[in-house]
């Protein structure tokens, strides 16, 4: 069983989020959990399910304004987005306290009095469909920026087996889902800007502007001229579809490339 620095080092050479991803799912499936779901930061507009690499177990959206990645089936996630909740994570639960301890979701821990109690108890039954019975969630923050996100990793055990993995394994799973977090959000940004055509000296001057440097500045930094700092930026307007400077950061902000 591979160790969290042996995790860190694969993620440190990951090329791409699906392998960040990947690496992710084999470390917390060695220790007893069927599947994850991660969410994060700001996303674009909704979008339609895109499976990733063909594969239906890795499911991205754009939902409720956050990026989510799954690993659970594309017809759960499909299934949540027809009942069309909002801010609940698109497979059971909701983090409305943000402590950095884990939090347990199962059926038997549900609370009758809650108001809430019936929409979870829902979800957790659709869970238990998908052969899920129980789930720990923990909150990923970055002191600064945009970058907070949670992770929740499923089990197919009923909560007793979960907690009893979490003795064993918790502080390696945690940690594990703050560096997945940390590697993760950078590539698919990067990514998502490349489909949009930005990426080379173009997305170089995206960051520099994002960072509240002036055309001279950013010049001087990645030691090129100001007229060629002129041209990227028109690059920029193109891409995103912007008449005019000030729209770019607003627009790559909406789009999600934006890094913190």
């Amino acid at each position: 069983m591979d160790s969290v620095s042996t995790l860190i080092g694969q993620l440190e050479n990951a090329a791409t989020s699906h392998d960040v991803w990947q690496h992710f799912l084999d470390f917390i499936e060695a220790r007893g959990f069927k599947c994850a779901t991660y969410g994060y930061s700001y996303a674009p507009i909704n979008t339609a399910i895109e499976t990733e690499n063909g594969k239906e177990t890795h499911v991205r959206v754009s939902l409720a304004g956050r990026t989510w990645i799954t690993s659970m089936p594309k017809e759960g996630v499909e299934e949540y987005q027809n009942r069309k909740y909002e801010k609940v994570d698109p497979m059971i639960h909701q983090i409305e306290k943000r402590s950095m301890q884990p939090l347990y979701m199962a059926r038997e821990l549900l609370d009758p009095n809650d108001p809430n109690f019936k929409g979870f108890d829902f979800i957790l039954q659709r869970a238990e469909h998908y052969g899920i019975f129980s789930a720990v969630g923990f909150p990923l923050r970055h002191a600064f920026g945009r970058g907070h996100g949670e992770v929740t990793l499923h089990a197919a055990h009923r909560i007793g087996k979960l907690q009893e993995i979490m003795k064993m394994h918790g502080d390696e799973v945690h940690l594990a889902s703050i560096y997945m977090h940390t590697f993760y959000q950078p590539l698919e940004r990067k990514e998502r800007a490349e489909r949009l055509g930005i990426k080379g000296r173009p997305h170089e001057v995206l960051q520099q502007l994002n960072a509240g440097l002036t055309n001279g500045q950013i010049a001087m930094r990645l030691g090129v001229s100001a007229p060629t700092v002129s041209f990227h930026i028109k690059e920029l307007k193109e891409a995103l579809a912007c008449t005019s400077t000030r729209e770019i950061l607003p627009s790559a902000l909406k789009l999600g490339i934006l890094d913190d």
